[in-house]
Formats: C-alpha cells, structure tokens, sequence
C-alpha cells in the first residue's frame, strides 16, 4: 500500500469521525438548548401559588402524565387512570395530555379510560443525544413539557377548565403542570407518587450540580402549587419533601395508593382454588438488588434445611422482569418447583397472587421508612397472608398490621421469617382456614374512596 494510499484512508477516516463528532455536538446543543428554553419558561411564572381562577362552573379537570394507560403498570399508569374513572363517576370531565407507549412498553389488557374522556395524545420528544444517561434536568423527559403546554393551552382555548393536574415521576410532567396553569390562571394540584430530591430508588438524581437544581425546582413547584398531594402517609412528609414549612404542610394531601375492586371481579369474589399438593408462594413485581433477592432465598433455605420433607409440597411462583439467575438456581436447588411468568398484565398479576398460599414481598434494606410500593395495596386485597421483608418501623409494616393482612419481618431476621413460611405451610396442610382480614380496613385503600378525597380537594380549591 502506497504512502499516498494511506494519507487518502486516513483523510476520509477523520472526515467521518469528524462528521460524527459534529452530528453529536448539534444534537447536545439542541437537547441542552430545549432544557434551559423550558427551565427559563418556568422560572419567569408568578413566585405564588394565588390564581385568578378563569375556569367555568363546569366541574373540568386537565391532566397531565407522561405515562398512563396503556402503558404498563409498572411505569405508575394506574394512580392516575383510576382517579380519572372515578372523578368521571363524580361528575368531573376529564381532558388527559399524554404520550403513546412503544410496543415494548404497552400493556394490551390495560383498562380503557371511559369513552367521555378527553385523550391527547404527543410526541413523546425523547432527548437526541443524552437519551438515557441521565443527563438533563430534572429528567429525561423535558423535552416533552413544551409541546405539552402548547397542547394544553390551545385545549384551554377552546374550552375552559376549572383546575389543573401533574402527576409525578417524571417530575417533568411537574414542569408542565405549572406551567400551563400559572400562565392560565388556573389552580394547579402537583401529585408526588415518590419524592423528587429525596428519592431513594429509580430515579435518584446524581451530581452534586444537577442535584441542586432539582432541589431548587421541587421547593418552587411546592410552593406555587395550590395543593401538594403526596403518596405515603402525611407523617411521612419530612421524609418526602426538602421543604418542611407550615405553608406547604398546611396545603399537603395525603392519597395514597390503593386498588380497584373491578380489577378482582371474577378473581377474588370466589372462594380461591388453590392445589391440595402444592404450597404455592408468589413474588411479582421487580427484584430490586441482590440482597432483596438473599432475603427472599434465605428463609427457604433455613425451612428446606430443618424439615427437607416440607419443601417437595412447595412451589414458588414468580411473575416481573427476567429474574438473576442466582435467584433461578437457588430456588431450584432448594428442590421447590419454580414456575416464571416473565411479565404479566395487571390483571394476570392479582390472579397470580389471589391463587397462591402465600404472598411475599420484599424492600431493599436501604429504603426510607415512608416508601410503600403501590402493589402492596393490591395485596392486601386479595386476601392471601403477606410475608413482607421490610421494615418493622415502616409503612408497609404499619399497613399489615391495621389490615391484619399479614406478617413484617425485618430484611435481617431470616429465622422469623422461615417460622413465619412453616407455619403457613402447616395451616395449609392441616387444611385450617386462614386468618381473616379486617375488610373495613383495607376498604379505606379502595380506589373509589381515595378518589372521593380527591374530589374534595378538587371542589375545595374551585368553591
């Protein structure tokens, strides 16, 4: 190969790194461009949560959640879609702004929304260059808040609405929320399913810089909101919010999650057929880290190891994303009967656990007090003893002992837990009923009461 062979490979190497190089800083100029355009649009909005309210008397409430169905559970979607069914019961129309799940993303036996609703769905705008490294601020999806406001405020235009709704993660839909209710005047209710700045999980913000100024954006969205509405407990709230004034305790709301009694219909009204030769014990939902994975694994083995004769009769059920395979072949050494379902739909999941002996749950060690997952609610409903690895002095423990659905076993005391397994074991095998729940209880968590105090809050601000 000549000199003059190489010198021409080289050039035309360098001219596509270069082109490439350019393709790339084009797009980190526009996706960081798109975030300063909406946090400036954000900052200029009236530092006060005082409206003039515009709306008429029509009871109109405007939506606005990245995701809702018929994207998959596990991205939140039914907070909001259940509040959207019920307040529908209660006389309020509902216009939602959203976006439109990929096929990877979508859940086809996801719940419709009822006809009357106002759906619209975006572009869902995902960033060009940073797309999943977790970049921009407060999150990813940035993007997507100005076309939602240009959305939201050519609906308002046409029609007027009474109130307006952001639900959160992601905390985008938050910037969006205040947005188009500052700039229209009308009352703005932010909903935190998980805290912003002080989450512990999922979408924990790193960089000291980035993190400052998310805690800057939640202390203004809490302070110009109307109302705070939190997920968890309102004792809780020092836990979830960074501001702890008597001006944002005095406008917080706390509506937790909870389940929806047409989601059990033909599932748990019946009596459970459960099998007279298998013990079955269900997880579904997301293995958090390895440790939740041992503190699952561990009871079974301190039970397999006492009494090896037990766990031939037991089968372990599993249903969420593909499981390590440590935890595969730990249950299968043991000699249980594994049985994964990979995901399933919503539905299917409330079968799963309704059909099974034995409910276990389980939260990383490293977990605030306050967190409560939104399934345990469902598990509580279907009526199936829980056996939760949490904390003893947590939400989750509180919550099993009001409703009598169950036992919490702190993440370090494997030994209780495996009493706790055996004993269930024995109940089922001399065929003994189950301990009773306190119904009246666990109805407190039903999604048409935690819609009712919505409706309140709602017609509270408006009046």
């Amino acid at each position: 190969m000549t000199l003059v062979t190489l010198i021409k490979k080289q050039y035309w190497r360098s001219r596509e790194q270069l082109k490439v190089l350019f393709k790339r800083a084009c797009a980190l100029y526009l996706d960081y461009g798109d975030q300063i355009r909406v946090l400036f649009t954000f900052w200029r909005l009236p530092n006060s949560n005082s409206t003039a309210l515009k709306g008429t008397g029509e009871k109109r409430a405007l939506f606005i959640s990245y995701y809702t169905s018929p994207y998959q559970s596990q991205y939140g979607t039914q907070r909001t879609a259940k509040y959207i069914k019920y307040l529908s019961k209660l006389g309020w129309r509902a216009t939602l702004i959203t976006t439109s799940p990929s096929t990877t993303e979508e859940d086809k036996n996801a719940e419709t929304l009822p006809e009357e609703v106002d759906i619209i769905r975006i572009d869902r705008h995902e960033p060009r260059a940073l797309h999943g490294q977790h970049q921009l601020v407060p999150d990813d999806f940035i993007r997507w808040v100005l076309p939602a406001v240009e959305t939201a405020e050519e609906i308002l235009r046409q029609q007027p609405h009474s109130i307006v709704y952001a639900t959160a993660p992601p905390y985008s839909n938050l910037l969006a929320g205040a947005i188009v209710a500052k700039r229209a005047g009308l009352p703005l209710i932010s909903d935190f399913r998980d805290p912003w700045s002080l989450i512990d999980t999922g979408w924990v913000v790193n960089g000291i810089f980035r993190r400052r100024l998310n805690e800057m954006l939640e202390r203004r969205i809490t302070r110009i909101s109307d109302r705070v509405v939190m997920a968890d407990q309102k004792e809780y709230w020092g836990e979830y919010f960074l501001d702890h004034s008597n001006d944002l305790h005095n406008k917080l709301i706390s509506i937790t999650n909870g389940f929806d009694d047409d989601d059990f219909t033909g599932i748990c009204e019946t009596p459970l057929k459960t099998s007279h030769t298998q013990f079955s014990i269900s997880y579904v939902g997301r293995l958090y880290d390895h440790e939740t994975i041992y503190n699952i694994i561990a009871p079974l083995e301190i039970w397999a190891k006492a009494y090896p004769g037990d766990i031939k009769h037991v089968r372990f059920v599993y249903a969420g994303p593909p499981p390590s395979k440590y935890f595969t072949d730990a249950i299968t050494r043991l000699g249980c009967d594994l049985k994964e379902h990979g995901y399933v739909s919503h539905r299917n999941a409330i079968a799963i656990r309704a059909h099974s002996n034995i409910q276990m749950f389980a939260q990383p060690i490293q977990f605030k007090a306050h967190v409560a997952s939104g399934k345990i609610y469902e598990m509580i409903r279907v009526g199936v003893p829980i056996i939760a690895r949490t904390r003893a002095d947590g939400a989750v423990a509180k919550l099993l002992g009001e409703t009598k659905t169950g036992y919490a076993v702190p993440q370090e005391d494997h030994g209780e837990a495996a009493r706790l397994l055996r004993m269930e074991f024995n109940r089922w095998r001399e065929g003994n009923p189950k301990p009773e729940p306190d119904k009246k209880r666990i109805e407190k968590y039903s999604r048409a009461q935690l819609a009712n105090k919505l409706d309140e809050v709602f017609r509270e601000i408006i009046e």
